[in-house]
């Protein structure tokens, strides 16, 4: 776990992943990591991006296979940001409620931002993907600004009912209730992401998925005595490696001595054995 000094973004690499107990207190939250590789197909063939400012917003993005371009839906609002956060290897997480300051039990939180999400639709989005099981009564629908919902381009709050949405966020809040966690992540921890070309049309078979998580402190606790066992005997040991130090230190005063003695007294062959 490490503090990113340019935003104070707390980050973890993937080394940890998503079953870390430092991982799911400290940063929680959306935190996106797997990296996609080709399916079989088209496996050490040459792949190019390109960004095309020359298209309609949604057809920017161009990847190229084997000479044919193809050129998925992804509007500015969400590419922008992909892409400037895809850039930055060293940190996979997204959005966390964790930040300095933050306080749980007090329902108090310090939001923290990836900084390539900073001040963007696709930051609140990931926001709400995360807040939406604190409740899923409020929670399920679009946050509006002066009693207008704000949607990105693509974006269609009308493919679901507000009945059927509210129905499916009842039936969640529900199966929750009968389970006991204390947080979430949403992730894409320990996936086997691929990407291949289908019906001409370039497809990711990336699924994320809550991980839900609950302290088990009997553990904890067995954790911190084994810890304590470890540094009593570290100490311990220290402490022989200390007392050896002194007497080799010890030896070499007496071998010097003796040594300037027989210098003093001419005798260079016995000097020299010492």
């Amino acid at each position: 776990m490490e503090i990113d000094k340019s935003t104070g973004f707390l980050t973890e690499t993937l080394r940890l992943g998503s079953g870390s107990y430092d991982f799911v207190t400290r940063v929680g939250g959306i935190a996106f990591g797997a990296v996609a590789n080709p399916e079989e197909s088209l496996k050490d063939q040459k792949i190019a991006l390109s960004y095309d400012k020359s298209q309609s917003d949604g057809h920017r993005l161009t990847v190229s296979i084997l000479g044919q371009v193809y050129r998925p839906f992804l509007p500015d609002w969400e590419l922008i940001p992909i892409a400037k956060y895809a850039d930055d290897s060293k940190n996979n997480a997204l959005v966390s409620l964790f930040g300095p300051g933050s306080d749980p039990k007090k329902h108090k939180y310090n939001i923290q931002y990836h900084k390539a999400l900073h001040n963007t639709l696709l930051g609140m989005r990931l926001l709400q993907a995360d807040i939406a099981f604190m409740d899923l009564g409020e929670f399920w629908q679009l946050p509006k600004l002066n009693q207008e919902t704000i949607l990105g381009y693509g974006e269609n709050q009308n493919l679901v009912s507000p009945e059927e949405s509210l129905v499916a966020a009842q039936e969640i809040q529900t199966i929750l209730n009968s389970e006991k966690f204390d947080s979430w992540v949403y992730t894409d921890n320990g996936l086997n992401v691929k990407f291949s070309v289908k019906d001409n049309d370039l497809q990711l078979n990336n699924t994320p998925y809550y991980y839900f998580w609950k302290t088990d402190k009997q553990a904890i606790e067995r954790q911190k005595s084994e810890y304590k066992k470890q540094i009593g005997e570290y100490k311990k040991q220290m402490g022989e490696y200390k007392r050896q130090v002194n007497e080799y230190e010890r030896q070499m005063a007496q071998y010097k001595k003796q040594a300037e003695s027989l210098r003093k007294q001419g005798l260079v062959r016995e000097q020299n054995e010492i």
